[in-house]
């Protein structure tokens, strides 16, 4: 466990995330944290969320919103609504659901670059 300053943690979390595993911290500095790590895997609109609530309980969340007033406009990447319940089907155990989630994911284009697909949720492959 390390104690640091928040504006330093964020240069070093965005220079090299490869050194962190866990942050603990106050729900300000978190915001700014979670929205610069988002940025590095795929977007803020992407990021899943989970917390832990007890040794046992988990609460899974799209961490940054779900952009209610774009429903219909095909403008917003459902993705933070989904990958947390792909974190959810992992965490007890099941393992078809996030794959099937995770396949299906993957084979969709993005809207602004209709010559490539979207990356993989949070770091994972396609299921074979």
């Amino acid at each position: 466990m390390k104690d640091a300053i928040a504006d330093i943690t964020l240069q070093q979390v965005v220079t090299r995330p490869d050194e962190f595993d866990v942050i603990a911290t106050m729900n300000l500095n978190g915001d700014y944290l979670s929205d610069a790590l988002a940025r590095r895997s795929a977007g803020i609109g992407i990021a899943p969320g989970a917390t832990s609530l007890r040794q046992r309980a988990r609460h899974f969340e799209a961490t940054h919103g779900t952009a209610p007033k774009y429903a219909g406009q095909d403008k917003v990447n459902p993705g933070s609504v989904l990958l947390p319940g792909v974190m959810m089907f992992e965490h007890l155990g099941w393992q078809k659901p996030p794959d099937d989630i995770v396949r299906a994911a993957s084979k969709q284009r993005s809207p602004t670059r209709s010559s490539r697909t979207t990356r993989p949720p949070h770091g994972r492959r396609p299921p074979k």
